[in-house]
């Protein structure tokens, strides 16, 4: 296996972490079935806010803002600065 395939293999369980976390926020924050791409979309969007409203409340954590910022840093490390 190639270096770039172990990426590639790294980053699409990466993905998947997101996808069991933003399923799980699905299932505990709504109670019917979503309507396709756009309550996907809002449903990130909904996560995000919330996961603001936690870090405003817990700073042990940190800021969102340094949340973000960090997590710009990691993505670029794991995908080698391409989006």
């Amino acid at each position: 296996m190639s270096l770039a395939d172990d990426h590639a293999r790294l980053n699409d369980q990466r993905a998947d972490y997101a996808r069991a976390a933003v399923k799980a926020y699905e299932d505990a924050v709504y109670a019917g079935p979503l309507d396709a791409m756009t309550e996907a979309a809002n449903t990130v969007t909904d996560l995000l806010c919330d996961l603001r409203h936690y870090l405003d409340r817990h700073p042990e954590y940190g800021t969102f803002a340094a949340a973000v910022d960090q997590s710009q840093t990691h993505y670029d490390a794991e995908t080698g600065g391409e989006e």
